[in-house]
């Protein structure tokens, strides 16, 4: 089923939230939200190269249980937060 920009945001803003309250894996997360496709297309497409980043950094901290040199998942997840918060504005601007 094919949602529309604003509905495929809406829905990683819940599952980002799940994500952060132990609700949902990262793994699964990432998996469910690769490639956005109506959201995706209704940005510039530095907002793809961005997602797919950070989507690829919480992949690769999932593999570690504790807290990683290279990744925090705390900081990843306030990195894809922020990454919703530009998309929202950009898509409220463009509306």
């Amino acid at each position: 089923m094919s949602r529309s920009p604003v509905a495929e945001l809406q829905h990683i803003q819940a599952q980002l939230q799940a994500l952060r309250e132990g609700q949902l894996s990262a793994t699964t997360f990432c998996q469910a939200h690769r490639d956005p496709e109506q959201l995706l297309s209704a940005l510039p497409p530095a907002f793809k190269q961005v997602w797919q980043d950070h989507l690829d950094r919480l992949e690769s901290s999932a593999n570690f249980a504790e807290e990683s040199c290279s990744f925090s998942a705390a900081d990843l997840l306030d990195g894809l937060t922020i990454w919703v918060e530009k998309a929202q504005s950009r898509l409220t601007a463009s509306a």
